[in-house]
Parts: C-alpha cells; sequence; structure tokens
C-alpha cells in the first residue's frame, strides 16, 4: 500500500508540474504576441459639420497674402563685465518657396559672414571688447504666404526636395524639451493616437490629440515646459503645443520640426511685449515636403463642447479658422552668445516695424 500511495503523489506532483507549465508556456505565448503584434491602421472618418454649423467665421487675415512689406527688427544685446571678444549668431529671413521670398536684407552692424544651416541661414558678428548696449538691426522687404495641407495638396508635388536617410533621421531623434523616447510620449504615440492609413491621416489624428489634450494657459509664457511636462500638465503657450505636436509626429515616424517667426503684421506695444510672436510645426511628406501645421489654439469649453455634439474634428475646426494665418519665418529674440573673458550677456529684441509697399 505504500509504495502504491507514493506512486499516486509523484503522479499527482507531475500532472501539477505539467499544468503549471503549460500555463506558463500559454501566457508567455500570448505576451510575445501581444508585444509583437503590428498596429492595424484605421481609416480617418470625415467630419459630418463645419465652422457655419458653430456661427463661428473663418479669421480674416489682415495681411494680405503676397503683399509687400518693408521689415525692421532691432535686437538689442547687453554686455557687463570684462568681455574681450564677443561672437553672435542670429538667424535671418530668407528666400523659402512657398512660404516667403525676402529681398532687399540690410544687417547693421554688417556680419562677417553668413552661415548656411539645414533650418536656415545665420549671421555671424565678432565684437572686439564690446562694452554696455549694442542694437543690431535686421531689414528687408518680404512677400509672405502659408504653405498648409490645402495648399500642398492643390500643388501636389514636393517644393523642397526629397530628403536623404540622414536628414530624415535628425527630424526623428529626440531633442531638448522634444522626449521622443519617454515612455509616456511613445505610449501616447503608439496605444492613444490611432494610426490611419496614411501619414496626413495619422497626422490629423496627432492635431486632434493635441488639441484635445491642451489647455492655452498664459502662465506658462516663458516656461519652456517642453513636450512631456506639457502632456502631464494638460497646459502650455504655443512652444508647448508645438514641442508636443513634434515629439508625437516624430514617435510616430513622421518627420516634423519647429518653426519660429512673427504673424504678419507685427505688433509691438509700449509695455517692450512682442505680442506676435509664435512658434509652430512643418511636418515632412514625401509627396509635398515640409507643411505647416500650427496646433496651438485658445478655443473655450464652449465651443469644444459644441464641436463634440456636432462630430467635428479639431483639424478640420482648426483649419478652417485660422488656415490663412501668415508668419514671416524667423528667429524671435534668440542670439547664441559666445565670448571670451569674465562677464556676461543678454539679449532681446527692443522693436518690430513694418511698412506698406504699394
Amino acid at each position: 500500500m505504500t509504495v502504491r500511495n507514493n506512486n499516486n503523489i509523484k503522479i499527482i506532483i507531475i500532472c501539477i508540474v505539467l499544468l503549471v507549465l503549460s500555463a506558463f508556456f500559454i501566457l508567455s505565448t500570448r505576451g510575445r504576441k501581444s508585444d509583437n503584434s503590428t498596429i492595424k491602421p484605421i481609416e480617418r472618418p470625415a467630419s459630418v459639420a463645419h465652422l457655419q454649423d458653430l456661427n463661428i467665421s473663418p479669421k480674416i487675415p489682415i495681411y494680405r497674402v503676397g503683399q509687400k512689406l518693408h521689415f525692421k527688427i532691432v535686437k538689442e544685446v547687453n554686455f557687463s563685465g570684462d568681455i574681450h571678444n564677443a561672437e553672435l549668431t542670429f538667424m535671418i529671413p530668407e528666400n523659402i518657396p512657398e512660404r516667403q521670398r525676402v529681398s532687399n536684407i540690410k544687417i547693421t552692424p554688417e556680419p562677417q559672414k553668413i552661415v548656411k544651416r539645414p533650418d536656415g541661414n545665420y549671421a555671424v558678428i565678432y565684437l572686439p571688447n564690446p562694452k554696455g548696449s549694442i542694437f543690431i538691426i535686421v531689414e528687408g522687404d518680404i512677400q509672405v504666404r502659408t504653405y498648409n495641407l490645402n495648399i500642398a495638396q492643390k500643388i501636389n508635388k514636393n517644393i523642397d526636395g526629397v530628403l536623404s536617410a540622414e536628414e530624415k533621421a535628425s527630424y526623428l531623434q529626440e531633442e531638448p524639451k522634444i522626449e521622443v523616447n519617454s515612455k509616456l510620449i511613445k505610449h501616447t504615440a503608439q496605444k492613444i493616437i490611432p494610426t490611419a492609413t496614411n501619414d496626413v491621416d495619422t497626422v490629423k489624428n496627432i492635431f486632434d490629440y493635441v488639441f484635445n489634450r491642451l489647455r492655452y494657459n498664459y502662465d506658462d509664457i516663458n516656461k519652456d515646459k517642453g513636450a512631456l511636462l506639457a502632456l502631464t500638465s494638460g497646459t502650455g503657450v504655443c512652444e508647448e503645443f508645438s514641442k508636443l505636436f513634434t515629439a508625437l509626429c516624430r514617435a510616430k515616424g513622421i518627420p516634423a520640426r519647429i518653426r519660429k517667426g512673427f504673424e504678419l503684421p507685427f505688433i509691438f506695444d509700449d509695455s517692450d511685449d512682442i505680442k506676435n510672436g509664435h512658434a509652430w510645426v512643418e511636418v515632412y511628406f514625401d509627396k509635398y515636403g515640409w507643411v505647416t501645421f500650427d496646433p496651438t489654439n485658445k478655443i473655450d469649453d464652449n465651443i469644444r463642447i459644441k464641436m463634440q455634439e456636432k462630430n467635428i474634428f479639431p483639424y478640420d475646426f482648426m483649419s478652417e479658422l485660422i488656415q490663412n494665418r501668415t508668419y514671416l519665418i524667423s528667429d524671435t529674440g534668440t542670439i547664441n552668445l559666445k565670448a571670451e573673458g569674465d562677464g556676461d550677456m543678454t539679449s532681446k529684441i527692443s522693436g518690430i516695424y513694418y511698412s506698406v509697399n504699394y
């Protein structure tokens, strides 16, 4: 009897071990299938209503597209302490297809060289033993238009040229305040925002998410919170809207970059406050080149509720409302300062002006 009982116990133990191993195998297999599963693209539905259903009129631009203006941007640089040599580098407006035509550029003091970078042209000025305040004036003539998705689809060709694999990779990588490698950014991009059957509709889905996630908060001006903090806090200004939008595009494998400039016409008041310095996003499509998307919005909750009731998607709403915004692409006050010696330097835009050329 003892031998038979021992054999029964052994059989029971073996069965239990086999059951445990089988369960583990099934669970681990399911986990692997889930991890390796591809995300099935979803067709993006069309909005069933438009602005007229909300009794809202599109913004009428004050600046007429293609109108020629003369502009002048005054930058103030302040030096303190014992600085022997200073090198000032800043972006200058340039010709960009379908966005802006620039002519008669004049920079005072005259720069020693102009450097071409992937994001634009930069002037470099060397100053020996600078003291006190120095003013840099950038002026010229401009004609500005916008290259949004509607216009890109009408032109229907890549106006910017094909990006190399290396260039594409540079617009997919993480940068300071654009935390593409954050687990939360990746999770949001892959699990929360639908991947559409084409990149254009995927970008529209990203636009909708940023619109619904963030609220404009004037207290965030000049804080430069970055994409991740914007996502977790749910608030920001144009910098946060644009950086979160860019990070989510990159996390989905779509090249994107930040653009900065000034809405036309320029607004500068006695409080030394530039009212229309702005940041927005350009997204690269093989078919169209760099296309403008401006996710920043100050839409109140009442309008958001009406949009949801009428099934108006945020991208469609915003593209109708502000698609004609025009911006001079330029830096908005940032000057890269390098120097020898012991001292400090600060810079700001102290004036921005325009006149109409007929």
